[in-house]
């Protein structure tokens, strides 16, 4: 596996997988606290996480209509949802 775009400085890196044939997993939020300790350190600041809403409206490109049609609808659709999205938070 090529892993030259991987910045070690970033992650942690791979680690053995316990209990598997020699593979590798990335390591996520193992030592988050220090981690970022480290990078408050450096100059980062951290804000406090919050809920994200994940908005994803599906406009079906199945049917008897054609694209025209199809990216009409999108436009209105998601004209709405940049309208309102807003309102909810």
């Amino acid at each position: 596996m090529d892993l030259k775009w991987f910045d070690k400085t970033k992650f942690p890196g791979l680690v053995p997988l316990p209990g598997s044939n020699n593979e590798s997993w990335c390591q996520g939020l193992d030592g988050l606290s220090s981690r970022t300790a480290a990078y408050y350190q450096q100059g980062a600041r951290f804000t406090k996480c919050g809920l994200v809403s994940i908005v994803e409206p599906e406009i079906l490109l199945d049917g008897e209509h054609d694209i025209d049609r199809t990216f009409e609808v999108a436009q209105k659709v998601w004209a709405e949802v940049i309208f309102y999205l807003p309102r909810t938070m």
